[in-house]
């Protein structure tokens, strides 16, 4: 299993853990070894059983956003470029004929489908029970 922790102690971060819990379910894949946030008064505190440190205290290489503002997403990935960032996809998305992933900082939430030929692009995050169209670019 590959080491993660989950940037962001909030809604969505716990959103994030559970489907990181799901998918360990069906193929064990992640260890998650915290949550990190860049917010002073989230330091230090347990989150779901986990501690939260600071960004800059993470060891790992992985990490997933668990939190949703496009602005915020890209902020945070041009100021720690020594993150990967992988997808974060629940076992029960719906993938049809023709989808394109690309490969970072995707998180698509369980009872997801992907309709043909559309196109999941990077950093985007997908709530739950979602249906994108056909040949749509996100």
């Amino acid at each position: 299993m590959k080491d993660i922790v989950i940037i962001g102690a909030g809604g969505f971060g716990q959103e994030v853990l559970h489907i990181i819990n799901e998918i360990n379910k069906v193929s064990p894949t992640w260890k998650v070894l915290g949550f990190a946030s860049e917010v002073p008064s989230d330091w230090g505190k347990k989150f779901h059983g986990y501690n939260v440190v600071k960004v800059s205290d993470v060891k790992t290489k992985c990490v997933a956003l668990g939190f949703g503002s496009p602005i915020g997403k890209f902020n945070f990935v041009k100021k720690y470029k020594q993150f990967q960032y992988p997808n974060v996809i629940h076992p029960k998305v719906e993938i049809t004929l023709g989808v394109k992933i690309d490969p970072s900082g995707i998180i698509i939430a369980h009872g997801t489908s992907l309709m043909p030929c559309s196109h999941i692009k990077n950093f985007v995050s997908i709530n739950v029970h979602c249906v994108v169209g056909h040949d749509t670019i996100i």
